[in-house]
């Protein structure tokens, strides 16, 4: 199982689309699109980067659990919900919004009860 909060979501997601011991996977805030995201914020394209959203059809078969805050401007949930279209009807991903979370705040704080709330496989 591979858990990655922001940045390290992206990196969690790609490296889980290549291999194939990984059994789950989970982001925190999780920026799964570059490309969207620095659209979205107006900043320069990250063009030597590699873009999980390009990997997200070989997730479809991976048990997923993506969290992301409601009040999330940084990555919103909507870059969220967007990678898991990508994945297809066939998705094994659930996206959980936290309401009155953001990006920072309150992931730390409530990560015991957000983590038992998880049905994580064995």
């Amino acid at each position: 199982m591979l858990v990655g909060y922001s940045g390290g979501g992206a990196v969690a997601a790609l490296l889980a689309a290549r291999r194939a011991d990984v059994v789950a996977l989970v982001t925190v805030a999780g920026n799964l699109d570059h490309q969207a995201w620095t659209s979205l914020h107006g900043i320069r394209p990250l063009d030597s980067s590699l873009n999980p959203i390009d990997q997200a059809g070989r997730l479809a078969r991976l048990r997923q659990w993506h969290l992301v805050g409601e009040q999330d401007r940084v990555v919103p949930a909507d870059l969220v919900r967007a990678f898991v279209a990508r994945q297809g009807s066939g998705a094994q991903a659930t996206v959980i919004v936290e309401l009155g979370f953001g990006h920072a705040c309150c992931w730390a704080q409530q990560w015991p009860r957000l983590w038992t709330s998880l049905a994580l496989p064995h």
